[in-house]
């Protein structure tokens, strides 16, 4: 009786993970309690993420109210897809580029992305879901990322903070 209590037990827990617990994250701007089960403090901000159904949901919350940005496929700027974001004025602005040596620019093809920037207060959270096709996985089964955040609110002044970092998947 005891292993059927605990198969009942176990049963409903599984259930009530798949029923609450979403596959994917919600686009917002926002980091939600319980929905990033991977978590890395940096330096300076915090790294949020999880894998699933093919996508990575990826977002960074730093500690600045100019443009935050999130490198795939690198750790380096050089060749890496970035996608960097602002607030302005309430207006929130991102870009999809490729790294070029120390520089970067617009790419000419087009990723099914979704990116939200939300600014508050000393703080910019850049959010996106990413398809893992979309950038090169490494060796061990994750993702090198380029992590960077700059004080202006646009996609050329320099970084006053920069990181790179491999994640599990």
């Amino acid at each position: 009786m005891n292993g059927l209590r605990r198969i009942k037990r176990g049963g409903a827990a599984l259930l009530f993970l798949l029923v609450f617990l979403p596959l994917t994250a919600q686009i917002d701007g926002m980091v939600g309690a319980g929905e990033y089960p991977n978590r890395r403090d940096l330096k300076e901000g915090t790294l949020h993420w999880k894998v699933a159904e093919g996508q990575m949901f990826i977002a960074y919350d730093a500690p600045t109210e100019g443009w935050v940005a999130l490198g795939f496929g690198g750790l380096r700027m050089d060749g890496t897809l970035m996608i960097l974001g602002y607030v302005n004025n309430g207006e929130q602005s991102y870009t999809v580029d490729r790294g070029q040596g120390h520089r970067h620019s617009p790419i000419a093809e087009t990723i099914d992305v979704d990116v939200a920037v939300k600014e508050s207060p000393g703080k910019t959270v850049l959010e996106i879901r990413i398809p893992l096709s979309a950038f090169p996985l490494n060796g061990s089964g994750g993702s090198d990322h380029i992590i960077a955040f700059g004080r202006r609110d646009n996609f050329t002044s320099l970084h006053r903070y920069r990181d790179a970092q491999s994640l599990p998947h």
